[in-house]
Formats: structure tokens, sequence, C-alpha cells
């Protein structure tokens, strides 16, 4: 075997080895990656309260993922703080899954305690400044809003709905006017019918007279036979 073709021979062997160790690194690689974790509850087995969906018919959009602790389940949202108001209560514009708005901001009541997780520090709602982005937490269960994925009194802002919408499917009952009480009876004197007319005292006064013409003319004959 002259030079040149030993050469090649090396390079093919070469070659060969560095392919098999590729791919069985691959093949190693493979095996301990770990695989990601799949959440089994989605955002649509999540119950909403009615209040919401009468306010947010559209809310299953805005939820990111669902968390489960302490066997709750917390769907988590997307929000940006608009405002912090004077009594408090905080205005918050949540996104959906593309980053646009709802369509109608939601106001909070914190609790008192109550405090926002950023970068591993907690802070006031006060303490923040507008447009500063969030994650909060709507649990299952509760018409509240939480900071974290965590089912207390101290960590769920109430939602105050100045234009309280009516839940989906309840219908206003219709409004039953009071009736009116009867109006007492007033006596009222009785008086003959407007048909009547004078008629009935002429039929008596004409029975009057014919009876005293009968009575007077009995009377003269009683008289002539005494003068007789």
């Amino acid at each position: 075997m002259n030079r040149s073709a030993m050469n090649i021979a090396i390079t093919a062997v070469a070659l060969a080895v560095t392919c098999a160790s590729t791919a069985d690194a691959q093949n190693a690689d493979t095996k301990t990656l770990a695989k990601p974790k799949v959440n089994a509850v989605s955002c649509a087995d999540i119950q909403w309260q009615k209040e919401i969906v009468a306010r947010y018919p559209n809310i299953a959009a805005g939820c990111q993922e669902v968390v489960v602790s302490n066997d709750t389940r917390f769907a988590r949202f997307a929000g940006e703080l608009e405002r912090v108001n004077g009594d408090g209560s905080v205005t918050i514009d949540f996104k959906d899954r593309n980053g646009h708005s709802l369509g109608r901001s939601t106001k909070l009541q914190p609790a008192p305690t109550q405090r926002v997780l950023i970068e591993g520090q907690r802070y006031r709602f006060s303490e923040l400044a507008p447009g500063q982005h969030l994650n909060m937490y709507i649990p299952e269960a509760v018409l509240g809003v939480t900071t974290e994925p965590v089912l207390t009194p101290a960590s769920i802002a109430s939602m105050v709905f100045d234009d309280a919408a009516a839940p989906a499917d309840a219908s206003p009952e219709p409004t039953r006017l009071a009736q009116a009480p009867p109006e007492p009876a007033t006596a009222e004197p009785r008086r003959l019918p407007d048909t009547a007319g004078w008629s009935p005292l002429l039929a008596l006064a004409g029975v009057l007279a014919l009876g005293g013409g009968i009575a007077l003319t009995a009377r003269r004959r009683f008289r002539k036979s005494e003068l007789v």
C-alpha cells in the first residue's frame, strides 16, 4: 500500500470514530434531558366566579396558566399597574396572552399587610410606580386577587365593582308596584234618577185633586138630602 492510500485509510477510520462518538453523545444527552413539566390543569377547566364573568366575559383569554397550591387552583394573570388611588385601592389593567388589555381595568382593595413580590423583594402597592408589570393570581373559589398562589386572609385583594354587573345567569325580578289602599266610602244623599223628573209628583197631585173632588161632590149631595 502506497503512502497516499494509507493516508486515505487513516482519515476514513478517524472520521468513522468521530461520527460514532458524536452519535453516542447525542443519545446520552437525549436520555439525560429532563422532561418538561406539563400542567394537566388548563385555563379552560377553571370555574370562574359569576361576578367576574359578568364583568369580564373573556376572562379565560387572560389566564396565562394554572397553578395548583394546597389543592387550590390559581389562574395566573399578567397585569399592569395603572395607578394607586387615594383610598388605598389600586387600578390594574389585566392583559390577555397576546399582551392586549381585556377591555376594562380592575379596581382592587389590597389587604392591609398584602405585599407584591418582585425579583425576590416584597413591596407595598403604594411603593410601586404606574406601569409596573405584575403577576396576579385569581383563586378558583374566591372573589379576589392574590399576588402569590397563597390563599390566606392577608394575601387577598378584594375586587371593587363600582358599576357592579349582574351575574350572567341572573335576571332581575320584576318590580311589583304597591297597590294603593281603597279610598274610604263617603255617604252621599240618595237622589232619584234624573229620568224620573216631576212625573211622580204630578201623578200624586192628580190623585189628591180627584179624591178632593169626589169628597166635595159627596158632601153637596148629603146636604141636599137633609134639606129635603
